[in-house]
Formats: C-alpha cells, structure tokens, sequence
C-alpha cells in the first residue's frame, strides 16, 4: 500500500457505537475498532501518519456466535486530505450487522460553504452458492460521513446479489456545507453500518469523504483607472479561484 506524505494533525480511529474513549495524543495510540452485532472489538493495525493497513489477515470471534475474517489485502484507510476507507469483511456465519467510523482533524478549520464529494463502491463475493444481500440499518445509507460529529451526507441503500461474484454502486454524491452554521469544520468522520448476509459471504466496501476549501464567489474584474501619463496603461483585473483540496 502506498505510504501519503505527511500532514500535521493526527487521526482518531473510532467506533461509532463504541465507549467514549480520549482521542489520541500520539500517533502510536492509533486503533482500528470493528463492531459486530453491538460488541465492538479492537484490530491491531500498522500505520504512519496518514494511513493504516493490516499487515496480515485477521480472524475474529464475537459472543453473538458470529465470526468474521478482514482481508489485509483490502483493510486500509487513509485522510491526507480526503478521508478514504475500504474494508474487506468475510460473514462467515449468520447475517450480522456491522459498523465502522473514522474521524480524523480538520487543520485549518473551514469556514463559509465548502464543497464536498461522497462515494462508495464495493464488490460481493458468495460464500454459498445462494446469493447475498447488503441492508441499510439506518435507513439513510450505508455510508455516513459527518462533520463534526453532525452527520450531512447518507448513501448507498439495500442490494441483493445473485451472481458469484457482484458489484455494489458506485454511489457518489456532492454539494456544498455551510460550515459558518456548524461553528466552523473542525473534524471529518466517515463510517458506515450495514447488515451482511452471513454464510461466508465477503463484502469489501471502498468509502470517500472529500472536503474543498471554502468556496469563493466569482464576480467580474474591478474597474480600473488608468493615469495620466504620456503612455497608454491598461488596467488588468484579477479573478480569484477557489481550489479544490488535492485527491
């Protein structure tokens, strides 16, 4: 996995539903947290400042009875600008539900209207031979993506596959947020929940939150005067452009 360089501020993997926890104060104290069915686990992960991978597979057993594997090959994150996250999960017994967030520092805050861009994909693997499904729990979408802790953007609904071998979306959305109504951008999250199909069914979900700086409005050059002198002066008129953070 490709390493991004580095950026000053720091990121907080947490679970949406887990128990409040501090965030962290040195990139060392990074987790990953999956939860599965309301009980919510812990995954040692590998990391820098601006990503986090699994270096090999992992096999977790839950006290619901359900029982999941995470594909190091597709379990990764990265927030340097734009939060992305793909997580390859195996459902390797009854149909659970899953949830994951991730948040991370906005630096400098944002302010006015910013422009964003929401997407998710995934590709479905059967277990089974019987086909399989993804179901929206929360009936706003799969994916969440929030600003600080407020969510503003829900996509991605139900699906039934009933091939081997299936996609889900890609489903993208953009707009503007008024980040002046919120107090001002602070923090990003990302995340989704979703009810899997069980059976040993894989599903490797790919989420992105992307966030523009504040858009500025474009209005026509300033007039200008020219001033008395022997020779022509030609007045020239500025135009500043908004630019949209780097993928």
């Amino acid at each position: 996995m490709s390493k991004l360089l580095a950026l000053p501020f720091l990121l907080a993997l947490l679970l949406a539903a887990a128990p409040a926890a501090a965030l962290p104060t040195d990139p060392g104290d990074l987790s990953l947290w999956i939860q599965v069915d309301g009980e919510a686990r812990e995954v040692a992960t590998a990391h820098d400042d601006t990503s986090f991978w699994l270096e090999s597979d992992v096999a977790l057993d839950f006290a619901s009875g359900a029982r999941i594997e995470l594909d190091a090959g597709e379990t990764y994150g990265f927030f340097d600008p734009v939060l992305n996250l793909g997580l390859s999960i195996r459902d390797l017994d009854a149909p659970s539900v899953f949830s994951f967030a991730i948040f991370s520092p906005l630096s400098p805050v944002l302010t006015g209207s910013v422009d964003y861009t929401a997407t998710i994909s995934g590709r479905f693997l059967d277990g089974g031979s019987d086909g399989g499904a993804i179901g929206d729990v929360s009936g706003t979408g799969v994916l969440e993506a929030t600003v600080n802790r407020v969510p503003q953007v829900g996509l991605g609904g139900d699906a039934v596959f009933t091939t081997p071998t299936d996609t889900y979306g890609p489903f993208t959305t953009s707009g503007q947020i008024d980040c002046d109504a919120l107090g001002g951008c602070s923090e990003f999250g990302l995340g989704y929940t979703y009810q899997g199909s069980g059976g040993g069914d894989t599903l490797a979900l790919n989420l992105r939150f992307e966030l523009g700086e504040p858009v500025t409005p474009i209005g026509p050059p300033a007039p200008s005067t020219p001033e008395p002198t022997a020779g022509l002066v030609f007045g020239v008129g500025l135009l500043v452009l908004a630019r949209r953070l780097r993928a």
